[in-house]
């Protein structure tokens, strides 16, 4: 039996929604990469160890909420865990505690923007849905707080002192497998010293490496959901994950204080029979 024309029209938007795109999933992925590489707890030493850490915690916290704003979801904002950090931050660069300053500001307005609550309840006809530019926004004008805090963040890091070297015995060891036992502790000191000064130039360079994907971000303002700007995005992703694996291993991490959902209240008790 010959199939009617309506019917191939039909079987043809059939064969196209089955061959759809998969979703764009790379600024999501590369924003979630840039907040874990930008959280190293373990490359926070003295002097600036608590500076370090406030900066950091702000960086990730930024990029965790760009993922979120990039999966059109709702985003709570706690601002009484983000605002401390600015004044640790001030302690080692007046210009690093304006940047969390501007930051916070800047989530504090995402998050108090929700333009899908204004939907219609029927939203089958012909009214256009409202444009989500939450994270377009929020990436322009973050932008400089962004790049200044990231090159505070490497300075800070960078500036940790060298470990020096073990202290020399005052008196010889005769002993020579207590002698060999003493040169092999110095040596793995010394290596471990100078694995940890490595450590804190890659991740300068990751740090730099996240400012100019984040620039490259802004460039491209409302045209993110291209996927020319996908296929961009995804090399930088990979990148960056490449990078990563080359610094020491840290524990697993949660999702920022800052962007964590609040605590929900316990059930009602049943009153007692």
């Amino acid at each position: 039996m010959p199939i009617c024309p309506p019917a191939l029209a039909l079987l043809g938007v059939l064969l196209l929604a089955g061959c759809g795109l998969p979703p764009n999933t790379a600024v999501g992925d590369w924003s979630r990469t840039a907040s874990i590489a930008a959280n190293r707890p373990s490359l926070a030493a003295p002097p600036h160890a608590a500076t370090t850490r406030a900066m950091q915690e702000a960086l990730s916290t930024y990029f965790y909420a760009l993922g979120i704003l990039w999966d059109g979801a709702p985003m709570p904002f706690r601002e009484a865990e983000f605002v401390p950090l600015a004044a640790r931050a001030a302690s080692f660069d007046p210009a690093a505690g304006a940047a969390v300053e501007t930051l916070g500001r800047n989530l504090r307005a995402a998050s108090a923007d929700r333009p899908l609550e204004w939907l219609p309840r029927d939203n089958s006809g012909p009214r256009p849905l409202p444009e989500d530019w939450r994270l377009v926004n929020l990436i322009a004008v973050s932008d400089d707080a962004v790049q200044a805090l990231l090159r505070a963040l490497a300075r800070a890091a960078q500036a940790a002192p060298e470990q020096a070297p073990p202290p020399v015995a005052a008196v010889a060891i005769a002993d020579p497998a207590l002698r060999a036992l003493q040169r092999e502790a110095a040596q793995a000191e010394q290596a471990a010293g100078a694995a940890m000064a490595a450590a804190r130039r890659d991740y300068a360079r990751i740090l730099a490496e996240i400012g100019a994907g984040h620039a490259a971000l802004k460039s491209q303002g409302r045209l993110l959901t291209q996927r020319e700007v996908e296929r961009q995005v995804f090399l930088a992703d990979d990148r960056l994950r490449r990078a990563l694996a080359t610094l020491p291993r840290e524990a697993p991490q949660a999702a920022p204080a800052a962007l964590a959902p609040p605590p929900m209240a316990p059930p009602p008790m049943a009153p007692p029979r």
